[in-house]
């Protein structure tokens, strides 16, 4: 059996290391370059990735899903991924172009009424604007 002193001392190893992995999870992580920012108060276009009715865009929503582009806020030249500011640049075609975070890149071209997500990998999918509810 422990004495209560070497239990006491045990115990305090343990926090002391519980408190360590924890502190080491507050640092700074994510890319340095996408910039947290509020959602802009004015009105942005809001876009979601439309429901592939195929199996064929699967791999496209994962990736949407995984750069947090699945559902967008665009307002002039930059795209807001949640609270992440993504710049964007247009190419010859039309389309912005959005850098991730992951070195990826992504572009949105406009399709008619809709738009499409067109990842560097080569998979792409359907975007359709969000309508408010009642309207």
């Amino acid at each position: 059996m422990l004495s209560r002193l070497e239990a006491n001392a045990q115990m305090r190893k343990r926090w002391v290391w519980l408190f360590a992995i924890g502190a080491a999870g507050c640092g700074k992580h994510g890319d340095a370059t996408a910039e947290a920012a509020r959602a802009p108060s004015h009105a942005g276009d809001v876009w979601e990735t439309d429901n592939a009715a195929d199996r064929k865009a699967a791999p496209a929503t994962v990736l949407a899903f995984v750069n947090g582009l699945h559902t967008m806020v665009l307002d002039g030249s930059d795209v807001y991924a949640g609270t992440t500011r993504l710049s964007t640049t247009t190419d010859t075609a039309g389309g912005r172009v959005v850098a991730l975070s992951n070195g990826l890149s992504a572009r949105l071209v406009p399709a008619g009424d809709a738009m499409e997500l067109r990842f560097a990998s080569g998979e792409s999918i359907s975007m359709r604007k969000q309508t408010r509810k009642g309207k």
